[in-house]
């Protein structure tokens, strides 16, 4: 997507890295001239070793998103129409390859529920970007922003979200529950309407509410997220996403990290749009 520039990162909780444990967080993005894709998901807190796959989930996601993407533009090429990337199919592709990596790790006197639940509970948020249309779609919590206007996908009751790995369980004591954990498109439109957008893991509900708070062992303020698609350093640099992060979440001269939990995002805009500070940009690879 050559009108397009990128940015991302990602930064371990202040919780998490106290009491130490990893970013279970995961990020994952594929582009090429004809589609970008972006994915952050969220591991379960309580899962031992909810990154694994919380990193694996965020590539098959994009890399199954891609697939449809290609499929679609193909047959529209060929019968002359315009379809609808076929979120069904993306759902039980990604269920079947969750479910391989399942086969392949487990052993036979393993308890499944046990092992999914320590390891393949991961919420998801994502972007794709074709040069006709652009869709968010999520399964869980987490944040997107397009064109400055703020969507959140509230917290669930008991922070129980709808993690896509309880697909794999054949039983489950909340059917409900289960049957509503597959991803959704919830935005949709032409592409041409797009000019910024920022997805977000739901860490960065601590980077909005401290946006105010001084930077630890700085004089300035962390300020809104606003920043990571106006402000032409995040794309000039493609690790400066991450760097402020980790200033946020560096505890320094008494005064500890800002954000409490793991915080993943990815950020674009449109190239002709003049931000502050406007320079010549190239585009992130």
């Amino acid at each position: 997507m050559t009108d397009f520039q990128f940015a991302q990162g990602s930064v371990i909780g202040r919780d998490h890295k106290f009491a130490g444990r990893n970013n279970q967080d995961g990020i994952y993005t594929l582009h090429d001239k004809d589609c970008f894709i972006a994915v952050v998901t969220d591991g379960c807190g309580s899962g031992s070793d909810s990154e694994i796959g919380a990193k694996l989930g965020a590539r098959i996601i994009a890399e199954e998103f891609l697939r449809q993407e290609k499929h679609r533009s193909f047959f529209d090429i060929k019968h002359r129409v315009k379809s609808f990337v076929d979120i069904d199919a993306v759902n039980e592709n990604i269920i079947f390859r969750l479910n391989q990596l399942l086969i392949a790790t487990i052993s036979r006197d393993s308890n499944v529920k046990s092992f999914v639940h320590n390891n393949f509970l991961f919420t998801a948020v994502g972007v794709c970007i074709t040069p006709n249309i652009t869709y968010f779609f999520n399964c869980g919590d987490g944040m997107v922003v397009i064109n400055e206007e703020v969507h959140s996908y509230e917290p669930f009751e008991g922070n129980l979200p709808p993690y896509l790995g309880y697909q794999l369980l054949d039983k489950m004591s909340d059917c409900a529950l289960r049957k509503a954990s597959k991803l959704k498109i919830t935005h949709c439109f032409n592409t041409s309407e797009l000019d910024s957008f920022l997805i977000a893991t739901d860490g960065i509900d601590h980077f909005v509410n401290a946006r105010k708070k001084l930077l630890p062992g700085k004089k300035q303020p962390l300020g809104d997220i606003s920043q990571f698609w106006k402000n032409d350093k995040f794309f000039l640099n493609t690790d400066m996403v991450r760097r402020k992060l980790t200033m946020a979440n560096t505890s320094k001269r008494g005064v500890k990290g800002l954000l409490f939990d793991d915080t993943t995002l990815v950020a674009g805009r449109r190239i002709t749009i003049t931000y502050q500070r406007s320079t010549t940009c190239r585009t992130c690879t």
